[in-house]
């Protein structure tokens, strides 16, 4: 994955509004549900659960 630098940012239209809505999108699409999963798997033998993540709000 490329760190974008301020100059690549800023000639992305939208900005880094835009790149940090993908991202939440991301997240809240695939992220979150699959780390779930990994909570749900872990927590079937733990004694200390964890707890569930939940999906970022939008800003």
């Amino acid at each position: 994955m490329k760190v974008l630098s301020k100059q690549e940012i800023s000639q992305v239209s939208g900005g880094e509004s835009l790149i940090d809505a993908i991202h939440r999108a991301e997240w809240n699409s695939y992220g979150v549900p699959l780390a779930n999963a990994a909570i749900f798997a872990y927590n079937l033998f733990a004694t200390t659960k964890v707890a569930y993540l939940k999906p970022i709000p939008k800003p």
